[in-house]
């Protein structure tokens, strides 16, 4: 996920999801890169998390979600996990890197995502 610097957007992200079943428990997780200086700049977001949101229908609000923050992901691989239950009435489990705010200079990155039913 780019900083403004690529387009003047500040907000940004990825999703999949898969179906879900009520009262599972489901685990989030990636390895998380964000730039630190150099050529890129420094990557930053005014917010930045791993998100399991959890849907009644394909097209509607989400109606649970449990998060991580990612604000503290440097130049280093660092792995973000979250977990969360299926609340009655969930049909999907999305599993959601969200960024807004993102500044100027530099990228976050991640790597071997995956969204399991434990």
């Amino acid at each position: 996920i780019k900083g403004s610097w690529c387009s003047g957007i500040t907000v940004g992200g990825w999703w999949q999801e898969g179906p879900a079943v009520v009262g599972a428990t489901y685990r989030a997780t990636a390895w998380f890169w964000a730039d630190r200086g150099g050529a890129g700049g420094t990557w930053s977001a005014a917010s930045q998390e791993l998100k399991i949101e959890f849907y009644s229908n394909a097209y509607g609000s989400a109606i649970s979600a449990a998060a991580v923050d990612l604000s503290d992901v440097g130049e280093s691989w660092t792995q973000k996990t979250v977990t969360a239950v299926a609340p009655a009435n969930a049909a999907w489990a999305r599993f959601v890197v969200g960024v807004s705010g993102a500044g100027p200079q530099g990228a976050l990155q991640f790597d071997d995502a995956e969204l399991v039913k434990e």
